[in-house]
């Protein structure tokens, strides 16, 4: 006869989901206990399962008209909520942002123009200001509408929101939060919870508090006359599909043997065992047509000119103009690796321009170079 199993002990977790069943009252609470509960799922396996940091994409450009425009992205906070960023951003006047913010004198985050940034750079002895770039999830309630109203009183006297739509919220730190500032991964400290015999057992880490529901994108060094971003204190949770193939191009390669070549007499014909070498991947986005990288600007939240509000950050016309790129075509220029490698005086003389509106083109395609790196594309 077979035995039922007996729990030893039983502890709650703390997790509460509704049950329903036919003819029930159900109340707003219950539905939304219902979608919280889930959310709160889905924040665990996020940060737990797979980490947290920035996944793809939120890259800051700071232009030289002093605006710094935030790519459209993917990333996990601390707690496990997602910073879904469909569009890119711009945030003009960054460096008077930052000073206001987080630089000697009132801070109010108000912009400091740069008269009195030299004025309070003067007065401090201060070259730079640092400013840390974070992003953060936010709810922005909308759709009113009227429910039962108390007593007699009318339906449309109480309205209430029946939308919660979520946000992305751009932000300034002048500290880093310590637990933020995480120390580079240690190979030997790793090692033994994959290549142990038995593997050590990876503790539970402690649950992040509400405030640490935020992303760090990066630093930004404001001096007096402008500002400069740097890739610290940014950490990266790779896409799986990135990871399969590093190891496929990367370790694969050096893990298959290839076999010693047997001795040979005079004349015989030695077959070599085929490469098991992943091919090469395609040509950086760079070398590709104008059509790839106009793609790959579309998918970071870049949009035309002709449909965005001047503030919103626009594909330049060099990758979306027809006419031009027909010119640099009869040139052989068909890319925006070889636009960049061209004469400038070629250019100016082929497309009917000065040679400063030149270097000005090949600045602002320059300028979005980062955006043609990594796989995938």
């Amino acid at each position: 006869m077979e035995r039922k199993a007996q729990a030893l002990a039983e502890a709650k977790n703390g997790v509460v989901t509704p049950l329903y069943f036919d003819r029930q009252v159900i109340r707003a609470e219950d539905l939304t206990l219902d979608r919280r509960s889930h959310d709160r799922e889905l924040a665990r396996m996020r940060r737990l399962l797979h980490g947290w940091g920035v996944v793809a994409g939120l890259i800051p450009v700071i232009g030289r008209d002093d605006s710094l425009t935030l790519s459209a992205g993917y990333g996990i906070t601390r707690t496990g909520d997602e910073i879904y960023l469909t569009e890119a951003l711009t945030v003009p006047d960054i460096t008077g942002r930052v000073w206001g913010c987080c630089g000697p004198g009132p801070l109010s985050c108000e912009v400091v123009d740069p008269d009195e940034r030299r004025r309070r750079a003067g007065a401090a002895d201060l070259e730079t200001v640092t400013a840390w770039l974070v992003a953060r999830p936010a709810e922005e309630e909308g759709s009113l509408r009227p429910g039962v109203a108390e007593g007699c009183g009318h339906p449309a006297n109480r309205l209430r929101p029946s939308r919660a739509c979520d946000v992305v919220s751009i932000e300034l730190l002048c500290a880093l939060p310590p637990s933020f500032a995480v120390p580079a991964a240690a190979c030997d400290a790793l090692a033994p919870f994959f290549c142990a015999t038995p593997p050590e057992m990876l503790p539970m880490p402690a649950e992040p508090p509400p405030e640490e529901n935020l992303l760090v994108l990066g630093r930004i060094l404001a001096g007096a006359e402008g500002s400069r971003f740097q890739p610290l204190d940014r950490r990266a949770v790779l896409p799986l599909s990135v990871v399969q193939d590093w190891l496929q191009a990367c370790i694969c390669p050096l893990t298959v043997p290839r076999p010693a070549e047997p001795p040979t007499e005079p004349g015989e014909v030695v077959v070599e065992p085929p490469d098991r070498r992943p091919p090469d991947r395609r040509p950086p986005v760079f070398d590709r047509p104008f059509d790839d990288f106009r793609g790959v600007l579309v998918a970071n939240g870049f949009r035309l000119a002709e449909v965005l509000p001047p503030e919103r950050l626009r594909i330049p016309d060099l990758v979306t103009d027809v006419s031009i790129r027909d010119k640099l075509a009869a040139e052989g220029i068909a890319t925006p690796a070889a636009f960049l490698a061209a004469d400038e005086t070629q250019l100016a003389a082929t497309l009917g321009r000065s040679v400063t509106q030149i270097t000005e083109m090949k600045a602002e395609l320059a300028d979005l170079a980062v955006f043609a790196r990594g796989p995938g594309f």
